[in-house]
């Protein structure tokens, strides 16, 4: 699959499965977006993978309309 300039959301960025899966992206080419509630951790995840970070509950209704709105049209999402 190619996901060169893919926009890819990925929720528990910031540590473990989320990050390597978020950094693999990356390294293939995608526009890579991390969620998480932990704002060190997803910008310590941003920085090493190259992902863009975005503060975010996945129950949270808000907060994923918070997350829309900075990614636009999502073509892939890990959750």
């Amino acid at each position: 699959m190619n996901l060169k300039g893919k926009r890819v959301v990925v929720t528990g960025g910031g540590s473990g499965y989320g990050r390597g899966i978020a950094a693999e992206l990356a390294k293939a080419g995608a526009k890579v977006w991390i969620t998480g509630r932990d704002a060190r951790k997803l910008a310590a995840a941003a920085k090493a993978t190259g992902a863009k970070a975005v503060v975010a509950d996945v129950t949270s209704g808000a907060d994923w309309d918070r997350v829309l709105d900075e990614v636009g049209a999502i073509d892939v999402l890990v959750n």
